[in-house]
């Protein structure tokens, strides 16, 4: 129970409970008494126990939810199922999956019932800039509450772990780029690049979301090709600014800023602009962001080199431009399903 060994506590399952079904006060106490204890592993199954008592989740439904924790995590192009079988794990051979495939075909393949998972507060769809969606890049998509991860065994990676409503979205676009900038590099130069998610200390303590490493045949060393910062969300200008701050310190001719739509793409430059970072008038919000040729429509041309501090930043100078191209997911999903890829969002094979 690895959520719960590393952090010593319980998220508060309010839900449950408040269950007319459940002894609140006794329950809570016997989980809590175990977590003391580092009873992880008894921990867990009250707390299963009880959600299948007072909401019908049953083992199918539990392998979905650590199927969709895995997907999230997962940074290789294919993941194999495992389904409990007869009281013992079998892989599944014949079953591949990707997250830009979406949770679809495994809430079908384990049969989840996603109507008592949502009432007993397990799961919720993703929302973009305060929105709720069902769907993201056309594939249904399903968040897990620190709830649902008490539960199970697979722990959730990457930044902010606690913005569990980010997560899903956030890690869609850290594998969207990633997969882009592979073929697209590999389509006009003939070489190939490795990926990186989620790198510590690139800039000090700092996180970049993705770096982009490519061979420099005159060194034989790997260097940094691009690095990606994805914003799904504009809640405060001083977070846009921190992560423009951040990539003016990468020394790196390519930054990409990845948003789920144009419009938090376009506000994002707006922030920026307002700083004297881009040499354009206002960005408006249906400002089409790619040309036919794939360059940033009317902003890359007249990006000039960073002069501005921002408040706050403890970093006297941004010494790079802190963008060169701006993508939305649908961008990618577009360029990667006509252009480089299309298979990369079929069905996977079961």
């Amino acid at each position: 129970m690895s959520k719960l060994k590393a952090n010593d506590r319980v998220s508060k399952h309010t839900t449950l409970f408040e269950h007319d079904d459940c002894k609140t006060d006794w329950t809570r106490q016997s989980i809590l008494q175990d977590v003391q204890a580092e009873q992880y592993q008894q921990a867990q199954k009250r707390l299963k126990r009880w959600y299948s008592h007072c909401f019908g989740i049953d083992e199918d439904d539990w392998q979905f939810v650590e199927a969709m924790a895995s997907l999230r995590n997962q940074s290789s192009r294919i993941t194999p199922i495992t389904r409990e079988v007869d009281g013992e794990y079998q892989n599944e051979t014949g079953f591949l999956q990707t997250l830009m495939q979406g949770h679809g075909v495994i809430r079908d393949y384990f049969d989840a019932d996603t109507d008592a998972l949502f009432e007993a507060d397990l799961i919720y769809y993703p929302s973009i800039d305060g929105q709720e969606r069902q769907r993201l890049i056309y594939k249904p998509f399903y968040c897990l509450s620190s709830n649902a991860l008490d539960c199970i065994d697979v722990r959730v990676q990457g930044p902010d772990i606690g913005d569990l409503g980010e997560s899903v979205t956030h890690s869609l676009g850290c594998r969207l780029v990633s997969e882009y900038l592979k073929r697209s590099v590999e389509h006009h130069t003939g070489d190939r690049v490795t990926v990186e998610y989620y790198v510590e200390h690139l800039i000090e303590e700092h996180t970049i979301d993705v770096v982009v490493r490519k061979n420099n045949p005159e060194t034989s060393q790997m260097e940094i090709f691009a690095v990606v910062e994805v914003e799904t969300g504009l809640n405060r200008e001083s977070e846009v600014l921190e992560d423009f701050t951040k990539l003016g310190h990468v020394d790196c001719s390519r930054k990409f800023w990845i948003s789920p739509t144009r419009n938090i793409a376009n506000r994002c430059l707006n922030v920026i602009l307002a700083r004297d970072w881009l040499d354009i008038d206002t960005v408006p919000e249906e400002l089409p962001l790619l040309t036919g040729e794939g360059v940033l429509h009317n902003t890359n041309q007249r990006l000039k080199s960073a002069t501005f501090e921002p408040e706050n930043v403890k970093w006297s100078e941004v010494p790079h431009t802190p963008v060169t191209d701006v993508l939305s997911y649908q961008d990618m999903y577009d360029m990667l399903k006509t252009q480089y890829d299309p298979t990369l969002f079929d069905l996977p094979r079961t």
